[in-house]
């Protein structure tokens, strides 16, 4: 027999539904605001951000701070921890909060990768902008090769942090890290000293090849030579040593037409491989398609030249690149 439910039970009922769905999403909103909530407990070790970001695209008009911060209810969990986001022609707003529980106040936000258009990056202390930074490649000029904000942290209280990401010539990848000023001060001098290292290998090396090259007249050392500069030149700009040693126009060149330096690096390495391996000998089934590999490359690097190439057609020229040069 079925049960007889009045009109005031059944009313009862989804009462008590609806206040369980209710208590559900707030739950829900408090547990990610939570999981969200980054606490700085030590101020020698660097901490990644990347498992902490809630995302927001933008649709079509860039948002400002104040608009982004409005919308927080349209930002998405980003799962994983991977830091790169995609290509995307609008930028992209990364947001998590911070609490500093240390002894130090200074620290050093970064986003370790070179290759951005723009990065915005903001810290907001109960609605108000209290540090800020605009780098990227065509940013505000910078003494560090990758987009850095020095901010002081107020001791046991909640700041947001927001990050812009805007580029069309590079996929939105942007490992967000914090750290305090003295590691980060620490760690760039590293970074310094290993580049130095490796730059100062290749030109050895390049300098030694050439030396060589007049004393025995031996063509695959010209080219090998050539090869290194190409290489040189790529990470020089990959690296984003770029922005802080070359002349502003040059740099911005370079900037618009990264795709050049892999073309370069493609054409390098096939050159070398014709003459030194003598690849007419030795892989004559494969010389074809190295000649028309660098014939295309060619092609490729003199319209990126006169800008004929949209940049997602550019961004397939730098995978090509890449694919030739290994």
């Amino acid at each position: 027999m079925r049960p007889n439910y009045t009109s005031k039970t059944v009313m009862h009922i989804w009462r008590a539904l609806l206040v369980c769905l209710t208590l559900g999403v707030s739950s829900s909103a408090i547990a990610q605001q939570l999981e969200s909530l980054v606490q700085l407990i030590s101020k020698e070790h660097e901490v990644s951000l990347s498992s902490s970001i809630s995302v927001l695209h933008e649709s079509g008009a860039e948002l400002s701070v104040t608009q982004a911060r409005n919308s927080l209810s349209q930002f998405v969990w980003h799962s994983g921890g991977n830091p790169n986001y995609g290509f995307s022609e609008h930028g992209l707003w990364l947001y998590t909060t911070l609490s500093n529980v240390t002894t130090t106040d200074k620290w050093v936000v970064s986003v370790a990768f070179s290759q951005l258009d723009n990065v915005d990056m903001y810290i907001l202390q109960d609605g108000q902008v209290i540090a800020s930074s605009f780098q990227g490649k065509f940013g505000l000029p910078s003494h560090y090769r990758l987009p850095v904000m020095k901010v002081d942290l107020p001791y046991a209280q909640t700041v947001e942090l927001f990050v812009r990401l805007q580029s069309q010539h590079s996929s939105l990848v942007a490992p967000v890290t914090i750290q305090s000023a003295d590691s980060h001060e620490i760690q760039n001098f590293y970074d310094n000293l290993l580049w130095g290292l490796f730059y100062g290998g290749l030109i050895i090396l390049a300098i030694y090849n050439l030396v060589v090259y007049f004393a025995l007249r031996e063509a695959s050392l010209l080219a090998y030579v050539g090869y290194i500069c190409t290489v040189l030149v790529w990470q020089f700009v990959w690296g984003g040593h770029a922005n802080m040693m070359f002349p502003q126009g040059l740099s911005h060149w370079f900037d618009m037409h990264t795709d050049i330096i892999f073309v370069l690096i493609g054409i390098g390495s096939g050159i070398f491989t014709l003459i030194f391996l003598e690849a007419k000998h030795t892989a004559p089934k494969t010389l074809p398609f190295i000649k028309v590999s660098i014939t295309l490359l060619a092609v490729m690097g003199a319209c990126s030249l006169v800008n004929l190439f949209p940049p997602v057609l550019a961004k397939c020229i730098c995978i090509c690149g890449q694919y030739v040069s290994h």
